[in-house]
């Protein structure tokens, strides 16, 4: 009695009157219970493997004092430095030092020196910091800052440890203002320079030459004086104090505009050994008097090659 007061008050679900069922209908199916899931058997442990012993490393490249011995004992042999380049990294650098360290650059189209051929040879070889002479002949019409290209430019601006440097027919002229952006690269290192057939005003030569402040050995041959390619009252840069000129002179054939100022280059100028040909004598004369050491002279005075007082 009591179960039904209180089934009448608060019916619960789970005491719900169970569905209707109508005649006729079938039996629900029943779902046969599911499998019990497969249990897969542990995988048996990983088996460890031993440390393997280390690597040794061994050196990039060859000891230098074994470099330097195979290229001191081929150094003649240049078949035998060009098989250098091939054995590793340190030989390849030093043997290339031997192999390629002089440019020659010609105007003659038909020649494979033409310009700007073997600039750009090196360039593709990456020899360019291994040259250290370059000599660029043949330009009738002059060499001047006109036939550079972009990339010209930019493969020239790369020989920075060139230490010889001779140029034919050079446009002085045509490379100032900017005379650094082509020839910055060698002001650090060049020791030698050579100029034949050069044009320019006294000024431009003077400038030129003092450009280089480690230039020991000055050779000048036919060099033409051009008073117009750079007017009188033009600025001229400063630059610093340099070391005087102490290594050989040659000149020949020059203007006397161009010789005096060379001799009155603010550096001082202390040849030991000279050479000269042509006018001007006296100013270089008067300049390295106390240094020089073996003097030439041809032409009005032929005295030979002999000791400085005897030529006196």
């Amino acid at each position: 009695m009591i179960e039904k007061f209180i089934d009448c008050i608060w019916p619960l679900p789970s005491r719900a009157p169970p569905a209707a069922v109508l005649p006729g209908t079938p039996p629900a199916a029943v779902l046969p219970e599911a499998p019990p899931t497969a249990v897969l058997p542990e995988a048996p442990p990983t088996a460890v493997l031993p440390e393997a012993p280390p690597v040794a490393v061994l050196p990039r490249g060859l000891p230098q004092e074994a470099v330097d011995a195979i290229i001191g004992y081929l150094i003649r042999d240049k078949r035998s430095l060009q098989v250098c380049t091939l054995v590793c990294h340190s030989l390849r650098c030093a043997a290339a030092q031997h192999l390629h360290e002089t440019l020659f650059i010609h105007s003659n189209p038909n020649s494979r020196y033409e310009w700007p051929k073997p600039l750009r040879r090196a360039s593709n070889l990456s020899y360019l910091p291994y040259l250290t002479r370059v000599v660029i002949d043949g330009f009738d019409h002059g060499f001047s800052a006109g036939q550079f290209s972009r990339l010209d430019h930019q493969d020239f601006s790369r020989l920075e440890n060139v230490r010889v440097l001779s140029i034919s027919n050079l446009d002085l002229a045509s490379f100032f203002p900017d005379l650094g952006t082509h020839f910055g690269q060698f002001f650090r290192n060049l020791r030698s320079l050579s100029l034949a057939g050069a044009k320019g005003s006294s000024r431009q030569f003077s400038f030129f030459i003092r450009s280089f402040p480690q230039l020991e050995d000055l050779e000048l041959e036919y060099c033409v004086d051009n008073p117009q390619s750079t007017p009188e009252n033009s600025p001229v840069p400063a630059f610093p104090t340099n070391p005087p000129l102490g290594g050989r002179c040659s000149i020949s054939v020059c203007g006397e505009a161009i010789v005096a100022a060379v001799a009155c280059l603010p550096s001082g100028l202390h040849f030991r050994h000279m050479q000269i040909m042509g006018r001007g004598t006296n100013h270089l004369l008067s300049a390295c008097l106390e240094t020089v050491e073996t003097l030439e002279l041809s032409g009005a005075n032929v005295c030979g090659k002999q000791p400085l007082r005897k030529a006196l």
